[in-house]
């Protein structure tokens, strides 16, 4: 594993990057998928690393489709009635508390998530905050302003 550590580093670090999973348990994965290519391996068939390549890539695919599936059967076992919410006050008057209640900074942030739900919509909250960390940073936001936002948004959900 020593000579080709970086090659798992690197395709563990691709999956983290673009689905902002546990880098440690991609790893992880991605080790056990190694030794398991070494297994596999055909010399006649070409180079030890496109195989290791192919073999991470797929189990980090697989592992990805299963977070998926997870969090999708979580989030159904979270959902409740609309009878089971106790109004006392009128939604749109909520609604509009609650947008009041933001900073624009905050606003932002909301209409972000608002406008692409199913970004966020199986994500945990630091899956979320780390998405939005990653895209407002793409933006020029420093990190305090993106802070102040989520905090913003956290105590108005509240």
């Amino acid at each position: 594993m020593n000579k080709h550590v970086n090659l798992i580093r690197k395709i563990a670090w691709s999956f983290h990057r673009s689905t902002g999973l546990e880098w440690d348990d991609l790893f992880q994965e991605a080790a056990v998928a190694y030794y398991e290519s070494l297994e596999s391996y055909d010399e006649s068939r070409g180079k030890i690393t496109t195989h290791a390549w192919n073999c991470i890539s797929n189990r980090l695919k697989n592992y990805l489709k299963e977070q998926e599936e997870y969090k999708a059967r979580k989030s159904e076992e979270e959902l409740f009635s609309i009878e089971d919410v106790e109004m006392t006050r009128h939604p749109a008057e909520m609604a509009s508390d609650f947008w009041e209640s933001l900073t624009e900074d905050a606003k932002v942030v909301a209409n972000m998530i608002i406008f692409t739900p199913r970004k966020y919509l199986y994500s945990t909250s630091q899956e979320v905050e780390n998405r939005i960390t990653r895209i407002m940073q793409r933006k020029r936001w420093s990190k305090q302003k993106i802070e102040l936002a989520i905090l913003s948004l956290k105590a108005a959900c509240q």
